[in-house]
């Protein structure tokens, strides 16, 4: 039984929102702020290890096309548009930090892929690129290599009076959304990471890690205390659960709950939301266990954030992450990976319908992309296991001929193969829409052996540039500044 307490805030908050947005100029489908120096909004989309083939077997079994998400359609003349590569490594963490970047000619040499190299990425690491615009170590969140903190787009956003939020198809404590907030050493301290995201700074965080249901989303009784770690252990979630306490987050953790948000029906100031599900909206379910409807998906709780963080003036920065993906691509399931990279395509969509019916791209610009390749996701063909273990092993298996996949017919898997369960430093597709796109190919290089493999089919022209341009690309958009003289924490 739900407290009295969290009732009337609940009835409290559904009041408001009326008022909310009857005020809410963003309301209006032909209208644009459009302020002549800046971006409105920015949204950060991140499909978690998501790779160029990845990508393209997806759009295979989505659409029975290589380009049939509709972000990847020509839109308006006066929309910008672009599609790039993205170089995604860490630092080099030996003999000492440093930053060797990507380079073709020693990608190409390497064989079909690098897996575990000294500068292969991490999560971590890549989404403080993203969000930071500085190279890290693996594991670290918002830290530079001697430990000092970064300052992220969230937190920038944040000071100059912009609303803030972070989704995901997992916890928001792991290390993609982490990267948004968080400051920490290790990815891992998920209880720690949690605490530090839900200090009040963000106004919003929506994801699963519900410790009172299993992967499946059925209910549990007495869950263990690890089961709270992902929400900041079990004192600090049964304070945010009362809404007693912690920072005036509303908390939410129903499907009608999340439609309700969607709908405006309800409007908080502040949310913290958690779809009842442990791991994972779906993935994390059992092997032969057809998807839960009960449970909301991506695209509804891309939804819910977009209305919360624009239902006040001033604009707003929010990543969302499709996690899953990467979930299902260390386990070596395509199966599953389609089906998460599905929901994370129709989240895209939401965003794009968002834009077009409440905003305009010359107020918003959106970027799709990934943190890193997982699963090292060539053809069938593409090499030979001459080993026979299932894996691809530079010094003894047998490169045949790198290759983008072939053509299927919609709701076919595509003929992948994995060749690792672990990261590669492959690069990862990126494409921009929106005021500032343009902007983030200024300093790009050229790939010209992947654009002879993926540009064909996507249209590319084999720019690429490195993932901390992302940062920098968002951060003038929005007109952010960095923080000068932060201190050790």
């Amino acid at each position: 039984m739900r407290s009295p307490t969290r009732f009337f805030l609940r009835l409290h908050f559904a009041l408001l929102s009326s008022l909310a947005l009857a005020g809410n100029a963003l309301g209006n489908p032909a209208h644009c702020v459009n302020a002549p120096d800046r971006a409105q909004q920015a949204i950060l989309m991140i499909a978690d290890g998501v790779g160029f083939n990845a990508w393209l077997g997806a759009g295979y079994y989505q659409h029975g096309q290589a380009r049939g998400f509709r972000y990847q359609q020509p839109m308006d003349a006066d929309v910008e548009q672009v599609l790039l590569g993205v170089a995604t490594q860490a630092l080099h963490e030996a003999p000492e930090p440093r930053d060797s970047g990507y380079s073709p000619r020693r990608r190409w040499d390497s064989g079909l892929f690098q897996v575990d190299e000294a500068a292969t990425t991490d999560s971590a690491a890549a989404s403080t690129a993203l969000h930071t615009g500085r190279k890290t170590l693996r594991r670290y969140l918002g830290l530079d290599a001697e430990g000092r903190p970064l300052d992220s787009l969230h937190r920038m956003a944040s000071r100059k009076g912009l609303r803030t939020g972070v989704v995901s198809s997992v916890p928001v404590s792991h290390a993609t959304p982490a990267g948004a907030w968080a400051r920490h050493r290790d990815r891992n301290a998920f209880a720690a990471i949690f605490r530090q995201m839900s200090d009040g700074g963000l106004d919003l965080m929506i994801g699963a890690g519900h410790p009172y249901y299993d992967d499946a989303g059925a209910a549990v009784e007495s869950p263990l205390d690890a089961a709270f770690d992902a929400v900041g252990g079990r004192a600090h979630f049964e304070r945010l659960r009362s809404s007693k306490g912690l920072q005036g987050y509303a908390f939410v953790d129903s499907l009608a709950e999340f439609e309700s948000l969607a709908e405006g029906q309800l409007l908080p100031a502040r949310v913290i939301g958690l779809a009842p599900v442990r791991q994972t909206l779906q993935q994390a379910r059992p092997q032969g266990q057809a998807p839960n409807p009960a449970l909301p998906g991506l695209p509804l709780l891309s939804r819910a954030a977009l209305r919360v963080l624009s239902g006040r003036a001033g604009g707003f920065m929010l990543t969302i992450e499709g996690g899953a993906t990467d979930w299902a691509n260390h386990a070596n399931d395509l199966t599953r990976f389609v089906e998460e990279m599905g929901d994370f395509e129709r989240s895209v969509d939401a965003v794009v319908d968002w834009v077009e019916k409440h905003s305009c791209w010359q107020d918003t610009l959106l970027i799709v992309t990934a943190d890193h390749e997982t699963g090292g996701l060539w053809p069938r063909g593409s090499w030979e296991d001459v080993d026979g273990d299932g894996r691809y092993t530079p010094a003894i298996d047998t490169v045949i001929g790198p290759a983008a996949p072939r053509p299927t017919a919609r709701g076919v898997l595509p003929d992948l193969v994995y060749g690792t369960d672990k990261h590669s430093s492959d690069l990862v597709p990126l494409w921009a829409l929106g005021r500032g796109a343009h902007a983030l190919a200024s300093g790009s290089r050229h790939d010209r052996r992947a654009q002879s493999i993926w540009g064909p089919p996507l249209g590319w022209d084999g720019r690429y540039i490195d993932n901390t341009a992302v940062f920098h690309g968002i951060a003038n958009a929005l007109g952010l500044t960095q923080a000068e003289g932060r201190p050790r924490p």
